[in-house]
């Protein structure tokens, strides 16, 4: 049962190179936030993510974690609603720690986004 199982996997045509490859630039950044138990360790994440966290906690705190407040008080084009309603279940705990997805993948580019917002790449070839 294993034997055709692996034949098939075999069998399989490799993926195309641009889909779902991470640079290894992006692991290094992304591998410190999704660690966890014994893995995880504080001072492995980037000073310039915990800046960030810091902000949005900072952000939620001016509003007491109010979510109706979002919108019209602390969002904005450098922190997203979406990002700050996504730390909501963060208060009195540590944002460091237990990031989903979206947030582990969002901490680490929102300033490279927010540098190709304001300064456009204009060819390909310059990524």
């Amino acid at each position: 049962m294993i034997k055709i199982h692996l034949l098939k996997i075999l069998k399989f045509p490799p993926f195309k190179s641009e889909y779902g490859a991470y640079s290894a630039k992006a692991i290094k950044k992304l591998l410190p936030l999704m660690r966890r138990g014994k893995y995880w360790k504080e001072e492995n994440i980037s000073n310039e993510v915990k800046e960030r966290i810091a902000s949005i906690i900072v952000r939620l705190e001016s509003i007491n974690y109010d979510k109706s407040q979002i919108d019209e008080f602390v969002a904005d084009d450098d922190i997203p609603k979406q990002l700050l309603k996504s730390f909501l279940e963060f208060k009195g705990k540590n944002p460091l720690k237990g990031l989903n997805t979206y947030q582990k993948h969002a901490m680490p580019y929102i300033t490279d986004i927010l540098k190709l917002a304001i300064y456009p790449i204009g060819r390909v070839r310059k990524i």
